[in-house]
């Protein structure tokens, strides 16, 4: 996907761990460095929820579209970078 993508600056990739146990925010650390893509990965202090993570990563994208999907969760296409809704959940 980051080979794709090298190039669009269009297209931004923001990960967020939320204190996963799983080690998940290394495998990701370790992505990054290796594939020197220009990913952001983002860190909450404590566990919130899939909500409180969707939401945190929607207030720093600078796009106009957004996807947010997790294990937990579907995935959903949102219009605009701050909108949040039923679509969104």
């Amino acid at each position: 996907m980051c080979a794709q993508l090298d190039g669009r600056p269009d297209v931004e990739i923001i990960l967020l761990d939320d204190r996963s146990t799983d080690g998940s925010a290394e495998i990701c650390e370790a992505f990054i460095a290796a594939s020197h893509a220009d990913i952001r990965l983002l860190r909450h202090a404590q566990n919130s929820g899939p909500s409180a993570a969707r939401n945190t990563m929607l207030d720093v994208a600078r796009g106009v579209f957004s996807r947010a999907s997790s294990s937990r969760s579907r995935s959903a296409w949102c219009a605009g970078a701050k909108r949040r809704g039923p679509n969104c959940e």
